[in-house]
């Protein structure tokens, strides 16, 4: 098989219709449920706050008839050190396909669509990481035009947004000031970090030169991040009784729903490529980190799909 075959192929089996069913309002929560909670749909165990959330969730939508509401947290922003940044690759495609294909059932079962929500971490971004706001700008778009070429292949009754957590700010003051009394909050209880979280912010920011003298500039920069963290829990947008979070990989909490990325790989999409292994007449669809990059060496091919635009999509990696 080809690979343009392999992606059309994979692209034109996410169309599902809704078929009229039945079941009583009880009957639809469970099925819900149990595909959401499946092993298909999360890739780690879900702890018992976790199920009796969905659960609550669930039954919630289905007794209002409004969509099943899913809240995907995600990064403004593509890794700076891939030559793919600053905008979406195959690595973000592989991902919102892995995402249709497990949610398909139930709009199958469930008329009033599925609506999977990525709420994006954008006026942090230049705060924690210096990737400047014009590449967090393009991210976006870049994003919001992957969105757009999907939903003709998606359910009818599926909806993939974005919405942006500075819009929950009333303004950028207000989102600054939010951050500032949280710091000084954590500041004062004097926090201590692991090491492999002081070693996730070597990852992900890009120090500037007044940064690099400072010799706690890594403990600075988790205390605006959690500081962060708990002024955007207070806009209330995403821990709602009707909302499931969902996130790439396991977080501490144990509330959210742990998806992975594709069937394969657990690797968040903003920071590495999307890459195909082939396996005799078919592929596996990975996104590797930029450590599997160098351990793999994938090799790049120039494909088109139609519709498809941005410069990451000129081609694809093999490996």
């Amino acid at each position: 098989m080809q690979i343009s075959e392999y992606i059309i192929h994979r692209l034109k089996s996410l169309k599902v219709s809704y078929v009229h069913n039945t079941k009583t309002p009880s009957e639809l929560s469970n099925e819900i449920y149990t595909s959401l909670l499946s092993h298909k749909f999360r890739k780690y165990w879900a702890n018992n706050s976790l199920r009796e959330h969905c659960k609550k969730a669930i039954e919630i939508c289905v007794s209002n008839n409004q969509p099943i509401a899913i809240t995907f947290l995600q990064g403004a922003y593509k890794l700076r050190r891939l030559e793919e940044s600053p905008e979406v690759d195959r690595a973000e495609l592989f991902s919102t396909v892995y995402y249709s294909e497990r949610l398909r059932h139930i709009c199958e079962i469930y008329e009033p669509w599925v609506w999977f929500d990525f709420f994006v971490d954008d006026n942090i971004i230049p705060i924690l990481n210096n990737v400047s706001t014009d590449d967090i700008e393009t991210y976006i778009h870049s994003l919001q035009q992957l969105l757009n070429f999907l939903r003709d292949y998606q359910p009818d009754n599926m909806k993939m947004t974005i919405t942006r957590v500075g819009d929950q700010f009333t303004s950028p003051q207000a989102f600054e000031k939010a951050i500032t009394l949280q710091r000084e909050k954590i500041i004062q209880n004097k926090p201590i970090f692991s090491q492999e979280r002081l070693a996730m912010v070597e990852l992900n920011a890009k120090p500037s030169e007044q940064q690099v003298q400072n010799p706690s500039r890594r403990e600075d920069i988790l205390i605006t991040h959690d500081a962060y963290l708990i002024a955007k829990k207070a806009t209330g947008y995403h821990f709602k009784d009707d909302k499931i979070l969902a996130f790439p990989q396991k977080l501490s909490s144990g509330t959210v729903i742990a998806l992975g990325t594709t069937k394969h790989s657990i690797v968040k999409s903003r920071i590495g490529i999307g890459a195909l292994q082939k396996e005799w007449d078919s592929y596996n669809e990975y996104i590797l980190s930029p450590k599997q990059i160098e351990t793999y060496h994938p090799t790049k091919e120039r494909i088109t799909i139609e519709l498809l635009r941005g410069k990451n999509f000129t081609h694809i990696n093999i490996f």
